[in-house]
């Protein structure tokens, strides 16, 4: 496994990057050339920095000529520091740093996980599996911890999160609120603040066994949209796309994103993902297959109507050329 491969997508955070108040004061142009090169740094070839030769920082800014970038980029350039990577002078911004270790991180951790199993076949010896199953751990202690271990954030306020953790152990039991736990928890891909209260919301739908499997073409469809869209997708409106894949096509779920984004601005884009996920875009497949099979009908109506007008005029021939026989 290369740790440093270019990934599928990015982890995204829309609203710790919407109340950074330096990314507030900044101009709209400059905003988005800021957006585009935070983009830019998981995917270009000194990933997770930046060039720092402006010759080519204009072009991945996506900057019409370099007299756009030169009026628009001071309040850019001050969101990012300049080192030294191999020699090359590079510019770097802290938070891409550390989401991009993280990602390296993730990779490390399967990529050994993936040693450990292998070895352990070849070696005919069985994975030790965990002492501590679910039903013996206390949701108090175990939730808490995997929050920071997992989102690598507190878990909120204590006092309205076992309040709601509570009535969830008493309607449903500890093991099964655990287990809710860890499933939920392998669904989310960023959450900035108070976890446990955004778990217990949606608790009740993962202990009920109402959460879908994931569709193996979920993720191709996250990153679909967000090239189509240029917004992620993640939390439970990752969850309600994975509903639709067992409706629809991953092909109708493109299609219709296209159709539903079309001419919206940049306030509408802002709320483009949650409304789609949450009926828009079942709405508009619907509506497309609708209109495909009128389609459908129109065309095999046609094809009928085709048939008996060929048939009459043969028959009009036939009738023809049997008259003309009879004069000769």
């Amino acid at each position: 496994m290369d740790i440093n491969a270019k990934p599928d997508y990015q982890q995204w955070s829309e609203e710790d990057f919407a109340s950074d108040v330096d990314v507030q004061a900044m101009p709209c142009i400059s905003r988005y050339i800021y957006r585009t090169l935070l983009q830019k740094g998981f995917v270009y070839k000194t990933r997770p920095d930046l060039p720092a030769d402006e010759r080519m920082l204009w072009k991945l800014a996506q900057c019409e000529d370099i007299e756009m970038w030169n009026k628009y980029k001071g309040p850019v350039l001050e969101k990012f520091e300049k080192d030294f990577v191999d020699g090359v002078e590079v510019l770097y911004q802290k938070r891409l740093r550390e989401d991009w270790q993280k990602l390296v991180d993730k990779r490390l951790e399967m990529s050994n996980a993936g040693k450990t199993a292998s070895a352990a076949r070849w070696n005919k010896e069985p994975i030790e599996k965990p002492k501590v199953t679910q039903k013996e751990l206390d949701p108090f202690d175990y939730i808490p911890k995997e929050c920071f271990k997992i989102f690598n954030i507190g878990a909120g306020n204590e006092h309205w999160y076992k309040n709601s953790l509570k009535g969830l152990i008493k309607n449903y039991g500890r093991g099964k609120v655990c287990e809710a736990f860890d499933i939920w928890a392998s669904h989310q891909t960023s959450i900035s603040k108070d976890p446990i209260q955004k778990f217990c919301k949606d608790a009740p739908s993962y202990i009920d066994n109402a959460v879908v499997k994931e569709n193996s073409e979920l993720d191709d469809l996250c990153v679909s949209l967000y090239k189509i869209g240029n917004k992620t997708v993640e939390g439970k409106y990752r969850n309600l796309l994975n509903t639709l894949l067992t409706e629809f096509s991953l092909q109708e779920v493109e299609r219709a994103y296209k159709k539903f984004i079309k001419d919206k601005d940049d306030f509408d884009m802002k709320m483009a993902v949650k409304n789609f996920s949450e009926g828009g875009g079942r709405t508009i497949i619907l509506a497309n297959r609708e209109a495909e099979l009128k389609e459908r009908q129109i065309e095999e109506s046609m094809v009928v109507l085709t048939e008996q007008a060929r048939l009459k005029v043969e028959q009009e021939l036939e009738a023809a050329r049997e008259i003309i026989e009879e004069e000769l």
